[in-house]
């Protein structure tokens, strides 16, 4: 069977899974509002999220190492169902921001499938899988949302139904993966070799990519963090014209990742597909900048849907190429860490940044990714196509 056809069944869990999480996340806010938490806490509550998938991520690619990725998605998609369901039922601040974290170091389902990729894909259709399992979160990511307001129309403002319905998604990507997602073959790391939470440090080539994609997220999570509020300053934008703009940012990434992705590989290889995207993400911020219509937000969008659709796979695959065969699932789970990472630090400065001139963001971020494309122009002379298989 081809090695990339091998992976729809993991895709349809994935999308599952995604479409779980796209239901709760426009909503979030609301009901964090709810139970009494400031603004403050109702933004940090993101944070939490990512916080504790910061933490928890290489730990689960370890874990997959050693036992298998079939079983770690199984436990991973089983504790994010008990979270929403915690969540839902959830009467006060703390246990919000309990079933989140509890979410977030159940969040293990990414690097497990990235790592799984790896085992399943040659080395010349791996960036072409890393864009079908990205594609994936597009195509999650833009249901999800339309869902979850259908949801909460239906169920007249009730959270619960909304939490429900992200549980039963997380339970249908379980389902998918108990029945459809087999165990790769591979050998898997016995026990006592132990997992080394340094192993950026002694892998310099690992470190520079996880180096550069921690940055380019950081300036991504930056924009993330702040365009609803710049679209509601700027241009009133509603949220249901926001949801628009953002459906069309998830149908731009999933074609770029579930079909460009492989072509541009092939021609180019990942090293300069970083670059790539990293020019994109450029030109985004700077449209950011000109834009003074609302339907001129659509190239701004555009373009870092690109950006990242380029990044995203191409990262993955490089990451996968460079580690040893024992050490793919810690190895995917550190990048998803410096992902992470970057979701927590990038709203944060984007926040403060834009409280001093909403424009400012997008003007920070020009200026710093012109040393950020110079360093992946860099790696890309270095690496070229020149990867181990």
């Amino acid at each position: 069977m081809d090695d990339v056809k091998r992976l729809l069944p993991l895709v349809a869990a994935t999308i599952c899974t995604i479409i779980g999480l796209g239901i709760i996340t426009p909503v979030l806010p609301y009901l964090t509002k709810g139970v009494g938490a400031s603004d403050a806490l109702v933004a940090m509550i993101f944070s939490a999220f990512s916080a504790a998938s910061f933490l928890a991520s290489p730990g689960w690619g370890r874990l997959s190492d050693i036992i298998g990725r079939k079983p770690v998605l199984l436990i991973s998609a089983g504790l994010t169902v008990l979270s929403y369901i915690w969540l839902g039922m959830a009467t006060n601040l703390w246990e919000v921001y309990a079933s989140r974290i509890m979410a977030g170091l159940s969040a293990g389902w990414l690097a497990t499938a990235q790592a799984y990729v790896s085992d399943v894909t040659s080395a010349e259709k791996r960036t072409r899988g890393m864009g079908l399992l990205g594609a994936s979160f597009g195509i999650g990511f833009t249901i999800g949302p339309g869902l979850g307001a259908l949801v909460l129309t239906v169920s007249d403002g009730g959270y619960l139904f909304v939490t429900l319905a992200s549980a039963f998604f997380s339970l249908a990507g379980f389902t998918v993966a108990w029945f459809f997602v087999g165990e790769p073959q591979r050998d898997k790391v016995k026990v006592r070799q132990k997992f080394n939470p340094l192993i950026l440090l002694k892998n310099h080539d690992i470190a520079r990519i996880c180096g550069l994609y921690f940055l380019i997220y950081l300036m991504f999570t930056a924009m993330e963090g702040t365009f609803a509020l710049w679209g509601l300053t700027r241009f009133g934008l509603t949220p249901a014209e926001l949801g628009l703009f953002l459906v069309f940012g998830g149908v731009t990434n999933a074609l770029i990742q579930g079909g460009l992705i492989g072509v541009l590989n092939k021609k180019f290889g990942e090293a300069r597909l970083v670059t790539f995207g990293v020019v994109a993400m450029f030109c985004a911020m700077v449209s950011m900048l000109g834009v003074q219509e609302k339907w001129q937000i659509l190239l701004p969008m555009a373009l870092f849907s690109c950006a990242m659709g380029l990044v995203i796979p191409a990262v993955q695959s490089m990451l996968t190429r460079l580690a040893d065969e024992d050490s793919k699932g810690v190895v995917t789970g550190a990048g998803q860490s410096m992902a992470s990472l970057a979701r927590i630090l990038g709203p944060i400065w984007g926040g403060v940044a834009f409280s001093y001139g909403v424009s400012l963001p997008y003007s920070i971020a020009s200026i710093l990714l012109i040393p950020i494309a110079g360093w992946a122009f860099l790696l890309s002379k270095r690496y070229g196509k020149a990867l181990p298989a």
